[in-house]
């Protein structure tokens, strides 16, 4: 006989999603915004994770404007 081990079910983390606290940040940051690493240890993510996401999904958001190499601004 063999026992039916039931698959543990994985809650949502709690946590806003990544683009909604990205966007949060930039827009505290203000005109000058952000480089990729302060919005990496704000937001307790590693760098690499933050770079690939401006370099895909960021690219379909208009109102984020890259202000220099690595630093990214909310540009509404």
């Amino acid at each position: 006989m063999s026992k039916v081990v039931a698959a543990k079910t994985k809650k949502p983390s709690p946590r806003a999603p990544m683009k909604e606290r990205i966007v949060q940040t930039l827009k505290a940051a203000g005109k000058s915004g952000a480089t990729i690493k302060d919005l990496a240890a704000k937001l307790g993510k590693s760098y690499g994770n933050i770079s690939v996401w401006f370099h895909t999904t960021a690219k379909g958001i208009k109102e984020i404007k890259k202000v220099e190499p690595g630093r990214f601004a909310w540009g509404s």
